[in-house]
């Protein structure tokens, strides 16, 4: 499996390919180390114990970091592809997004990622995806005649340490039990700037609102957000990276979760924010309506006031009942029924 899920280094932050490896072990796979990168030589070592490589973000295959050196990240590609056929393997892959978080950030054009990734559909003997949006989103871009599967993201049930009760989360961080809070967790990118979420919500007059802008962000997009916030004391702003034992005290002290963004197809942090059995609000992008279903509110990211509108809804819903829901739908998710879809997979395409 690439990356590795037993020592990539940001799995202590994202261990999904952890659990899914496990699961997948009892499942009676064997799930063995990997390189970051797929090397001749590991290929050629590796041809007597591993039948099947399956991907899950293969950007890094290809891309340089350079327009000026495309040619060089697509010939690697190739090579691989070539060494996959040329030793036997099976190849499958899972799209968690149709196109890179990068696309938005990156001066690598996107007609060298549309022509790997429909090179990698063409070469796959399995492609899977984490919803039914997807699927079609996917089939569509890239693989029109490929059989695209759904096998859907796992919860996130004791993914970090869990060891704070909600009245002492909220004490950790200054809410009152008439505050109500809105937290915007992970990574910060154009496509998902919580700088909208801090323009809408303050234009909210309530003053027992509260929101918490929390993840990694750097250069121009952190300017951005802390100017946004300057200046209204409702708002608290963290743009670092969070660690596990502090995950579980943002979730269990706000009240509602806020997916800002465009253009992305999974959302773990979605997933995350149900396993806490908090609603979310979030545009219906990619798999977000088949992730939430009832659990949340949604808003429209193309009309500029309807953000506002929906914050101010949740401000009057009841949130309890909406967060019953969200345990729920979490319930529906788990890595053990996404490993024996996989697992099945894995056997139909070595038959």
């Amino acid at each position: 499996m690439f990356p590795d899920p037993w020592r990539s280094e940001w799995h202590r932050y994202h261990p999904i390919l952890e659990h899914l490896a496990h699961e997948l072990e009892a499942q009676g796979c064997r799930v063995v180390g990997t390189p970051d990168y797929p090397t001749l030589a590991w290929m050629y070592r590796a041809r007597r114990q591993v039948d099947l490589l399956h991907l899950h973000w293969p950007e890094g295959f290809y891309q340089t970091g350079s327009k000026y050196r495309i040619g060089i990240g697509l010939a690697r590609l190739l090579r691989f592809l070539a060494q996959v056929r040329v030793y036997g393997y099976r190849l499958v892959w899972t799209i968690h997004e149709v196109y890179p978080h990068s696309i938005h950030y990156s001066r690598y054009p996107i007609w060298a990622h549309r022509y790997a990734r429909r090179l990698i559909c063409r070469n796959a003997d399995a492609l899977t995806v984490n919803c039914e949006t997807a699927r079609s989103l996917v089939e569509r871009e890239f693989a029109p005649t490929k059989n695209v599967t759904v096998v859907e993201l796992g919860n996130y049930l004791g993914f970090y340490p869990d060891n704070v009760e909600r009245q002492d989360a909220r004490a950790q961080l200054g809410l009152t039990e008439e505050n109500v809070a809105f937290l915007v967790f992970g990574t910060m990118r154009p496509n998902r700037n919580p700088a909208d979420v801090i323009r809408a919500f303050r234009r909210l007059n309530e003053s027992r609102a509260r929101l918490f802008v929390i993840g990694q962000s750097h250069g121009v997009l952190r300017d951005e957000v802390e100017q946004a916030a300057w200046g209204d004391w409702r708002i608290r702003v963290y743009p670092y990276v969070v660690d596990n034992d502090a995950v579980s005290a943002y979730f269990r002290g706000c009240d509602v979760v806020v997916m800002p963004g465009r253009d992305y197809t999974t959302s773990a942090v979605i997933m995350l924010g149900l396993s806490y059995g908090k609603p979310i609000i979030c545009s219906p992008s990619g798999c977000a309506r088949d992730m939430v279903g009832g659990a949340g509110l949604y808003y429209d990211s193309e009309q500029p006031d309807d953000l506002q509108r929906t914050m101010q809804q949740a401000m009057q819903c009841d949130l309890e009942e909406l967060g019953i829901l969200a345990k729920h739908r979490t319930q529906q998710f788990t890595w053990q029924q996404s490993a024996e879809k996989l697992a099945r997979i894995y056997r139909s395409i070595l038959r």
